[in-house]
């Protein structure tokens, strides 16, 4: 008999743990109180990070990145830009990062290649004059939207069931698993499982309240905004410790700068003020050769959701970026924390270890070997979103 598991969130987290599940033999039942991928999921940057970003202040992150990079390029493939990332230096830079960042590259196994001015100049024309030189790194630009896309389908193909719209209304314990009470535009419907796996980003203490669980949380409110011309073919970052918008994204016609940072006390959005559009304005002069003649044409917001621990750098924008994955004292309730999109993939296998050793199953994961479909294979398929 499958042990049947609850997964609330049907966000990139969500959607991995899915997908781990499912490949492990798991009947799975997925369930989004919106639209698949509508969260923080596809208000990131698109960013594949290579670990290069973490290397000198998060070297555990970085290498898991550097990891999950290599992972995600070749079992996600459709989804992967090919052009990989520039890191430039400026002259206000500290050349001790540069010595740490190739050191710590290198050790990681980070492969990067230090260019001169004039290299990087040829390779971007549209970077800062006053540049002094760059790296290339591994990082590329992922597409959430197709990866969100695979991931449906992917786990469709793997037998979950998913539901759209569909919110947690009422819930009861015994000794063995939860009854579970849905609420969606169809109407009501219970369902019976062995495991819960919270998975709902901002949404995790609110969740986890209705189990009875409390979690204490940081809530990092970013904006990243839309300029309204392309000006790189790849990604541009800062080498230097992240600040206000040092990440440069290419977009079919436009370009991504990002992002703000707001520690904030609650989940609720807040609007980006004419503080962050200066801030902004400022990174692309620095950044890009006459950065202040793109206009702001549009951005959009994202919460990124942390567990407080003591070792959380407090009210720093170098937080760590690590990933949270929280078994509740009930041993059948895990709450998730990805961290960051990149390690996703990571995080869900972690996840699926803990439900196989609490549900006393040996069931390894292949996450990583095997290929997320293509979504266009799905064109003329009508995927179904429902409860059964």
């Amino acid at each position: 008999m499958k042990r049947k598991i609850l997964i609330l969130g049907g966000g990139i987290m969500g959607l991995s743990v899915s997908r781990d599940l499912a490949l492990r033999g798991f009947e799975v039942i997925l369930v989004e109180k919106s639209k698949i991928g509508s969260g923080t999921t596809t208000k990131c940057a698109g960013m594949l990070h290579s670990g290069a970003r973490y290397a000198v202040k998060d070297p555990k992150v970085a290498k898991l990145c550097h990891n999950e990079n290599i992972i995600m390029q070749s079992i996600a493939s459709f989804a992967v830009g090919s052009k990989k990332a520039l890191f430039i230096t400026l002259p206000e830079d500290d050349p001790d990062y540069h010595k740490q960042f190739e050191s710590n590259c290198s050790k990681l196994g980070i492969k990067i290649e230090k260019l001169s001015k004039e290299q990087a100049l040829e390779l971007e024309p549209s970077l800062n004059n006053r540049i002094t030189g760059a790296y290339i790194t591994p990082d590329v630009v992922i597409d959430t939207f197709r990866l969100v896309e695979g991931l449906s389908y992917d786990n469709q193909k793997r037998g979950v069931c998913i539901a759209e719209d569909t919110i947690l209304t009422n819930i009861k314990r015994d000794s063995i698993g939860w009854d579970i009470e849905l609420k969606s535009p169809r109407g009501v419907e219970n369902i019976y499982v062995d495991l819960v796996i919270n998975a709902t980003g901002d949404s995790i203490a609110e969740i986890a309240k209705m189990f009875d669980e409390e979690l204490q949380l940081n809530f990092i409110h970013g904006t990243m905004a839309v300029l309204d011309k392309p000006t790189t073919k790849r990604i541009i970052s800062r080498c230097a410790l992240s600040t206000v918008g040092d990440v440069i994204v290419p977009l079919i016609d436009g370009t991504l700068i990002g992002s703000t940072w707001h520690e904030i006390d609650d989940n609720k959005p807040i609007n980006m003020d004419d503080t962050d559009i200066e801030n902004l304005h400022k990174s692309s002069e620095l950044m890009l050769e006459n950065g202040r003649k793109y206009k702001i044409v549009s951005s959009f917001t994202g919460i990124r959701t942390h567990i407080k621990n003591d070792t959380s750098e407090q009210g720093d924008f170098n937080i760590k970026r690590d990933f949270s994955v929280y078994v509740h004292k009930n041993k059948n309730l895990i709450s998730v924390l990805p961290g960051k999109l990149t390690t996703a993939r990571h995080v869900a296998e972690k996840v699926g270890d803990e439900v196989a050793q609490l549900l006393k199953i040996d069931k390894k994961s292949n996450s990583s070997q095997v290929f997320i479909d293509h979504p266009d294979q799905f064109k003329k398929s009508k995927i179904k979103f429902y409860v059964n």
